[in-house]
């Protein structure tokens, strides 16, 4: 309230990262005491943002406790999250997205997104996974090689997926279907709508990634490299 300019709060360990340095006797594992502290953390959250906060940032989220199958992220209300599976792999959530871990292994991805928009990257596609699947409620979508995707859902009955590099092959009620490089697949069961079209557009959140990917590689480049983190921007 003090200043002019955005002000960045550190919160510190965060929930995830604290219960993993602490001993304690009350919990059964450092996950059942993670969400105990959970709403800690957001109320004084909440009290940094009223005291004028424009940008949290926890340190180390995830770092300490990876995602597991089963596992649930949401993005409220003008937030974002990244799920960074590895170097140069990442799932980046827009605000009021749901998604679910369905099955996360060594060489197997696959998630669901009820809601919200998601921006996925896949690079050394081969050697990373044998099968990346994204579920939306109305298709199965399986990204079959390196690039950038976007997935929107809309509901129950409206899909829809982007290609903006690489193929991904889209499996609904009506078929399979090709979505390549430069191409976008707009599923509606509510109209029975299925289009195919050339898509370039870019919105505000496309910029934000984009923005965030050069920011990204301006630090490796730098020689500041951050591998297997979990991120709420």
């Amino acid at each position: 309230k003090h200043s002019h300019k955005p002000i960045k709060v550190s919160v510190g360990a965060g929930p995830a990262n604290l219960a993993w340095h602490v001993y304690f006797q009350h919990y059964k594992n450092a996950k059942e005491l993670s969400f105990a502290l959970a709403p800690i953390f957001n109320k004084e959250m909440k009290d940094l943002v009223a005291a004028g906060a424009k940008y949290l940032q926890f340190e180390d989220l995830g770092a300490w406790l990876p995602l597991f199958t089963g596992d649930q992220v949401y993005t409220g209300l003008g937030a974002r999250a990244e799920i960074q599976l590895s170097r140069g792999n990442y799932i980046r959530l827009s605000e009021h997205t749901a998604l679910t871990i369905t099955e996360l292994a060594h060489t197997v991805a696959q998630f669901e997104i009820t809601e919200g928009i998601a921006l996925i990257r896949l690079e050394r596609f081969g050697t990373a996974f044998a099968r990346f699947e994204v579920d939306t409620p109305n298709a199965a979508l399986t990204l079959e090689q390196d690039g950038f995707y976007r997935v929107n859902v809309r509901g129950d009955n409206e899909s829809e997926v982007i290609t903006r590099q690489g193929s991904v092959e889209v499996v609904t009620a009506d078929g399979s279907f090709k979505v390549r490089e430069g191409h976008r697949l707009v599923i509606d069961t509510s109209t029975g709508r299925l289009e195919i079209a050339a898509d370039t557009s870019l919105d505000n959140w496309d910029q934000w990634s984009t923005d965030r990917d050069r920011t990204i590689d301006r630090g490796i480049n730098a020689g500041q490299v951050i591998q297997g983190a979990a991120t709420v921007l």
